[in-house]
């Protein structure tokens, strides 16, 4: 009895840690983005911000997918399997909006965010797949 407990108190546990969702911004579909922004004493020497992180797809089977990110006329294509990206911009005074793309998916689209030199930005990104047809050939033989 006392390993029956035991056992079901673990596998509760061990269901719990794979069940946390990240907390996501909603966006105008369904997926969505985490947003930190840090501080960088070396970055504030250097007159820069850096924006990074990753785009992973909702569906966690499709975890190996082209995309890119977009911020203004910055674009930072996703050099690796598991989606990270990175940005080294110089500070503006306007508010930008970062943009994840993948051919397949739902764009998801940041809430404009001003910058200042130092900036440390991490944003993950969570595409959903696009269940529309890429061509409609309806009707068309």
């Amino acid at each position: 009895m006392k390993y029956l407990i035991t056992f079901s108190i673990i596998a509760l546990l061990v269901q719990g840690c794979f069940n946390i969702q990240p907390t996501l911004t909603p966006t105008y579909n369904d997926g969505g983005y985490n947003f930190n922004k840090f501080n960088s004493e070396n970055l504030l020497k250097q007159d820069s911000i850096i924006v990074s992180g990753k785009v992973i797809s909702l569906n966690k089977a499709d975890t190996n997918f082209f995309a890119t990110v977009q911020l203004g006329c910055n674009k930072a294509n996703t050099v690796n399997s598991v989606g990270n990206y990175k940005l080294k911009l110089r500070p503006s005074d306007y508010k930008f909006q970062l943009t994840a793309i993948s051919l397949g998916y739902l764009i998801v689209e940041t809430k404009p965010f001003a910058t200042i030199a130092g900036d440390s930005i991490i944003v993950n990104f969570y595409l959903e797949e696009d269940k529309r047809p890429l061509i409609n050939c309806e009707g068309n033989y």
